[in-house]
């Protein structure tokens, strides 16, 4: 029912919108990699995860940019024993698909261009365990969604934007990101 029901309102907040950029295009294309740090219930199980991650930006106007991103992130496994047995290790990674927005708190015109913001979507994940006789794969699964809240702040130094996130999810993280700006 939750699950539904995001879906439905993500779906018509795009379909309102849709009038909001007709006839704009999309002003901003970037690339960047991504240090995962995780929380919680994650780091019970995760190391530091490392990844990229894709944007596309549009700014509604000189203070506020609308953001879609998708990328992957894979972090490190940590061992633990089951049975008196050591060496298990949990394999994990995620695909965060997203959406959200930014307000810029200085001028287009300034060195250095603070945003604060935010993005909410989906996370796919996957989560495997290998055994300790060489890895063979134990148990796996994969495709589990979750939706998930990323509070954002961050720095554009012109074609730079270097931010920090940290994603409220299941299994949340901390995330420093160092992005490229293809277009402006």
């Amino acid at each position: 029912m939750k699950k539904t029901a995001i879906k439905w309102i993500m779906i018509l907040a795009l379909a309102l919108l849709q009038n909001a950029f007709a006839g704009n295009e999309i002003n901003g294309i970037g690339i960047g990699a991504v240090v995962a740090l995780p929380s919680g219930d994650l780091s019970n199980f995760a190391g530091t995860g490392f990844g990229g991650i894709g944007t596309l930006r549009y700014e509604f106007n000189k203070d506020i940019s609308l953001t879609g991103s998708i990328g992957y992130v894979k972090f490190g496994g940590k061992e633990f024993s089951f049975f008196a047995t050591e060496g298990y290790k949990y394999n994990y990674a995620v695909i965060p698909i997203m959406t959200g927005g930014r307000y810029y708190l200085m001028p287009e015109d300034a060195g250095a261009r603070f945003h604060v913001g935010g993005q909410l979507g989906y996370h796919i994940y996957t989560v495997s365990l290998e055994t300790p006789d060489g890895g063979s794969t134990l148990a796996s699964a994969s495709g589990t969604s979750n939706f998930a809240l990323v509070p954002t702040v961050g720095v554009e130094l012109g074609s730079i934007d270097i931010s920090a996130h940290y994603t409220l999810a299941d299994f949340s993280y901390i995330g420093i990101q160092v992005g490229f700006l293809f277009s402006k």
